[in-house]
């Protein structure tokens, strides 16, 4: 048993009102949309999240290690003994690189992770210091130069367009 289909429509002529006016002849055309995409080598929002909450932790733990040597009696090199502490930009010094790499990360600057990377080989540099000192404070330290390097390498792969 067939059945037949009844034909296809023929689509609807135009009526007098669907002619366009001589002064709007030219057809609408909508803007196009506007897709967010960054400059060259900025990272992505998702990338950047991850590069500074990484470094927020990293500059934690390096706070948290200075603490760590004032309760046991020994600090790092770059802070010096409690009773004769160290000048106040050797003290920060580990600090510093690791917050404007922060800055940058938050402003999407396109050097954000070369800086990261900068930051946690001199952290590591500053961990080998103290590694010879005092062996617990330097492989902590060494563990964080390792955990931001990783992070930061993890957010290299977040660059738009490189």
């Amino acid at each position: 048993m067939t059945r037949s289909f009844p034909p296809p429509l023929s689509p609807p002529q135009p009526g007098p009102l669907a002619q366009p006016r001589a002064e709007s002849a030219t057809p609408l055309a909508w803007p196009p949309p506007e897709v967010a995409v960054s400059p060259t080598g900025h990272l992505q929002p998702g990338w950047r999240i991850v590069l500074v909450g990484g470094w927020v932790a990293a500059l934690a733990a390096i706070g948290a290690v200075w603490q760590a040597g004032r309760y046991a009696g020994i600090s790092p090199w770059w802070a010096g003994p409690e009773t004769n502490p160290r000048n106040a930009i050797i003290t920060i010094f580990p600090f510093l690189l690791g917050f404007v790499t922060l800055v940058l990360a938050h402003r999407n600057h396109r050097f954000a992770c070369w800086a990261g990377i900068f930051a946690a080989l001199t952290t590591a540099g500053i961990g080998l210091v103290d590694l010879s000192r005092f062996t617990g404070l330097g492989v902590s330290q060494l563990c964080i130069a390792g955990f931001s390097m990783m992070v930061t390498l993890a957010a290299l792969s977040g660059r738009v367009g490189d």
